[in-house]
C-alpha cells in the first residue's frame, strides 16, 4: 500500500528532521546543489542524476511538496544566518524607496557658461519608486492576488467592485 502524500500544511508543520527523512539521500543532495547557484539542471548532473535527463528531472524535482518545503526553509535558515529577515527586506525597500523619490535636478547644458547647470525641472526615479513600493505591499500581505489588471471594456466600478476597491473612500 502506497504512503499517503502529505499536504503542504503537514509538511510546513513537520520538523526539520522528520522532513529530512522524507527524502533520499539524492534529494537532499540535489536541494544543496540548488541553493549553490539556483540552476536546477546543473544541480541535478552535480547530485548524480543523468546529464540527459538532468531538465526534467530538476524540473520534477523542485514541484514535489516535500522538496520545496525543504528548499525554502533552507532558504530561510541561510537568510537568517545572514540577518536578513522580513523587516531587513521591508526596512531596505523602503530606503530604496525613499532614494528613488529623491527629486534631482534635470541638467541642461549652458552654451555661455560651457557647464551643465540645472534646468529648473526635477525628475525622480518613478519606476524603481514603484518597484519597491510593489515589493513592500508583496512581503506586508497587502497585495490582493484575485484582482488582477483591469479588463479592455470593463467600467471602474466593475473593476472596483472585483478588486474589492468599492470600500474605499477617496
Amino acid at each position: 500500500m502506497a504512503k499517503k502524500a502529505l499536504t503542504p500544511e503537514e509538511l510546513r508543520a513537520l520538523p526539520m528532521e522528520k522532513l529530512e527523512k522524507l527524502l533520499k539521500d539524492q534529494h537532499v543532495l540535489f536541494v544543496f546543489e540548488y541553493l549553490r547557484d539556483f540552476n536546477g539542471t546543473q544541480a541535478a548532473i552535480r547530485a548524480g542524476y543523468e546529464e540527459a535527463s538532468a531538465a526534467s528531472q530538476a524540473w520534477k524535482l523542485l514541484r514535489r511538496p516535500e522538496i520545496k518545503e525543504y528548499r525554502d526553509r533552507k532558504i530561510r535558515e541561510i537568510f537568517e544566518s545572514k540577518g536578513i529577515t522580513p523587516e531587513f527586506i521591508q526596512l531596505s525597500c523602503f530606503e530604496i524607496y525613499c532614494r528613488c523619490m529623491e527629486k534631482e535636478p534635470v541638467m541642461v547644458w549652458d552654451t555661455e557658461a560651457h557647464a551643465w547647470v540645472p534646468g529648473g525641472e526635477w525628475q525622480f526615479d518613478a519606476k524603481g519608486a514603484l518597484k519597491a513600493l510593489d515589493t513592500l505591499a508583496t512581503i506586508g500581505g497587502m497585495k490582493r492576488p484575485d484582482s488582477g489588471d483591469k479588463k479592455p471594456g470593463e467600467t471602474l466600478e466593475q473593476y472596483l467592485e472585483k478588486t474589492g476597491g468599492n470600500d474605499r473612500e477617496f
